[in-house]
C-alpha cells in the first residue's frame, strides 16, 4: 500500500463511516469506496466488513490498520527530523497577534542587520499553540508571556512585562493624575470593562489582579484582539488592561496609561526554544537582538 492508501485505510477504521472519513480526507464517498475497493483486489483480502450503518476492519484489515498507523507515525517522525537540515538559513519564529506590531519591528531589522544571511519566517498564533509548535519543531522559537506549558522547552527571559490600566484621554481620572503613576484600583471598581476573552493568558491574570484588590469587574465587552480593545477603550467605551507592548512603540493617542501596585501586574516575557535545536546560534543571536531592543529589562 501506498502512503495515501494507509491513510485511507486508517481512517476508515477510525471513523466506521465512509461518509465521515470521506470527509476528512477531503475526497468524495464513492471515490473512498473505489479506492479501498481496488486496495482490497490488489492485496487479494477483505480489509472492511460494510453493513448498512457500519463499516468496521476484518481481522485482515485490523492487522493492515496497526501496521499501517505504524508506518504512518515513523514517516511524519522522520518528516519532522529532516525539516532541522531544511531552510537551515531560515529561522522560524511564533508571536502572538496582539504583540507582533509592537515589538517586530524594532527586533527584526536590527536581527538582519546581525545575521544578514538568515532568512525569517514569521507565524503569528495564540501563545499555545505556539508552544506546542515549538516543541513540535515546527517553530524554531517562539516569543510568549509566562506562564509557560511544556517545561522541557527552554525559556530565556528577555524582558519584564508589565500589565498597565489604560483610559481613555478624556477620562475624568486623567485631569487630576499625572500619566505614567500608580493608581488605586479601587478607585474603577464601578466602571465599565473592556476585557481580552476568556481563552487568553493575561485575562486570567487581569482578574486576578481584581480579585486580589477586592472587586469584580464590570465586563462590557470581550474580544480576542489586544488592538480591538485598544481602539474600544481609545473610543471611550470603558477602561481595560493592557500589555505594556502597547505603549512601546508609538502609544496609540487617546489613552492614557498607568500603573498598577502588586507583584501580580509583572509577569516574564520570554524567547522560548528547544535547547537541541540545529539553529541553537542563531537562537541565541536573535535572544541578545531582543535583549538589546528591551534594554536589558530581562530578569
Amino acid at each position: 500500500m501506498q502512503l495515501q492508501e494507509m491513510r485511507y485505510v486508517v481512517t476508515l477504521a477510525e471513523q466506521k463511516s465512509f461518509s465521515k472519513a470521506a470527509k476528512i480526507l477531503y475526497v468524495s464517498q464513492p471515490a473512498l469506496s473505489q479506492s479501498i475497493k481496488r486496495i482490497e483486489e490488489r492485496l487479494g483480502v477483505t480489509l472492511f466488513v460494510r453493513e448498512m450503518n457500519n463499516v468496521y476492519p476484518t481481522e485482515a484489515g485490523s492487522f493492515a490498520v496497526k501496521h499501517a498507523k505504524t508506518i504512518l507515525e515513523m514517516t511524519a517522525y522522520l518528516k519532522d527530523g529532516l525539516n532541522q537540515f531544511r531552510d537551515v538559513n531560515c529561522l522560524h519564529i511564533g508571536i502572538s497577534n496582539n504583540y507582533n506590531k509592537y515589538y517586530l519591528p524594532k527586533i527584526i531589522p536590527l536581527f538582519k542587520t546581525m545575521c544578514p544571511d538568515v532568512k525569517i519566517d514569521i507565524t503569528e498564533e495564540k501563545s499555545q499553540t505556539l508552544e506546542q509548535m515549538t516543541k513540535e519543531g515546527k517553530l524554531d522559537l517562539c516569543m510568549l508571556p509566562s506562564p509557560f506549558i511544556y517545561p522541557e522547552l527552554e525559556h530565556t527571559v528577555i524582558k519584564k512585562e508589565e500589565i498597565l490600566l489604560a483610559l481613555p484621554a478624556d477620562h475624568p481620572y486623567n485631569r487630576s493624575h499625572p500619566s505614567d503613576t500608580h493608581v488605586n484600583l479601587l478607585d474603577f471598581k464601578d466602571e465599565n470593562w473592556i476585557f481580552l476573552n476568556r481563552t487568553h493568558r493575561f485575562t486570567m491574570i487581569a482578574l486576578h489582579i481584581c480579585d486580589v484588590v477586592g472587586f469584580r469587574p464590570n465586563i462590557i465587552f470581550e474580544s480576542t484582539s489586544m488592538d480591538t480593545v485598544v481602539n474600544m477603550i481609545r473610543v471611550g467605551e470603558g477602561i481595560g488592561f493592557v500589555a505594556d507592548a502597547v505603549s512601546f512603540i508609538n502609544p496609540p493617542d487617546g489613552m492614557r496609561f498607568y500603573h498598577i501596585t502588586g507583584e501580580e501586574v509583572y509577569r516574564d516575557y520570554a524567547v522560548v526554544y528547544q535547547e537541541s535545536s540545529a539553529k541553537l546560534r542563531e537562537i541565541q543571536d536573535f535572544i541578545r537582538v531582543c535583549r538589546t531592543v528591551f534594554r536589558g529589562t530581562a530578569g
